[in-house]
């Protein structure tokens, strides 16, 4: 319940999706898993009791490695957002979507990612095939 009615406060916000926060840590979407780029290295909150399994989460893992793309599960703290090159979720309906703006500030440059364009490439490819 929680979920759909934070996805319901962020689209009436105007935005896409809504991120839960706790304790500082970036743990996910209402719908989503959440991926970031630091310091040229994919990270995702670690699986736990506030992370909902996900396939699409674990595609994504699994084609960094398969791609060599440095990855990690890790805690990503709220204030690292302001630091991160790129930001992208993924969910089964969205597939792999770049976060452009979080909270009316620009992520990076303001557009897609090599890393993220990438992954989305790798997707498309291993879903379709």
């Amino acid at each position: 319940m929680a979920n759909c009615m934070a996805n319901q406060r962020a689209r009436a916000a105007g935005a896409v999706e809504a991120l839960f926060v706790r304790d500082g840590v970036v743990l996910e979407g209402s719908h989503t898993s959440v991926f970031f780029v630091l310091d040229g290295e994919v990270r995702t909150a670690p699986k736990s009791n506030y992370i909902l399994p996900s396939i699409t989460r674990a595609t994504v893992l699994a084609l960094c490695e398969a791609a060599g793309i440095a990855n990690r599960e890790t805690p990503v703290f709220e204030h690292q957002l302001a630091t991160a090159t790129e930001m992208f979720l993924a969910g089964t309906t969205m597939e792999i979507m770049p976060i452009v703006r979080v909270n009316g500030t620009t992520v990076a440059a303001g557009t897609p990612g090599t890393v993220t364009r990438r992954l989305q490439a790798l997707f498309r490819e291993r879903t379709r095939s």
